[in-house]
């Protein structure tokens, strides 16, 4: 699910129910390459699109994919523009394709986000060096930061109390 935006709450809910949900950052950095190795990407974004589309290219991919003949679904997938910064690959913004289309590509992106490899839940949990778990887990960290700001300011009323009863 894409963390940013309307997704937060669906995963937020999904995860406090025990669903195996990985959250996607997709204005994060990427750290990935292109199947050649030669290009980089400007954000997860750029990486995942891109990665469908080698994945869809018969040259390239490592396992056939074949997608439904839905035509919607195809406009979809051939709307997107990218273009090569100094940052690498940069796939135009949802909001551009919006405007453009006239529609939002909502069916491409859910392809683009089921394609997505993904690591297990708890490797994730302990890889907190990988940009993506980062991203991930964003949200949880703050949450127990914000849990240890209310559990000192309970140990001080403890405290608080344990003095009264001294005295």
């Amino acid at each position: 699910i894409d963390v940013i935006g309307v997704g937060g709450s669906p995963y937020d809910f999904l995860i406090s129910n025990n669903v195996h949900t990985i959250g996607v950052n997709n204005s994060a950095k990427s750290l990935e390459r292109s199947l050649q190795g030669s290009i980089a990407f400007a954000n997860t974004r750029a990486e995942q699109w891109w990665q469908l589309r080698e994945a869809l290219d018969p040259d390239l991919a490592k396992v056939p994919l074949s997608l439904p003949d839905d035509t919607r679904l195809l406009a979809d997938l051939c709307a997107p523009r990218w273009k090569l910064t100094p940052g690498g690959i940069l796939v135009e913004s949802k909001d551009d394709i919006r405007k453009r289309l006239g529609r939002s590509p909502d069916r491409g992106d859910a392809v683009v986000l089921a394609n997505r490899v993904t690591m297990k839940r708890a490797d994730a949990e302990r890889s907190r060096r990988r940009p993506r778990a980062r991203a991930c887990h964003a949200r949880a960290r703050r949450r127990v930061r914000r849990n240890a700001g209310a559990r000192s300011s309970q140990s001080r009323g403890r405290r608080h109390t344990l003095e009264r009863r001294e005295a």
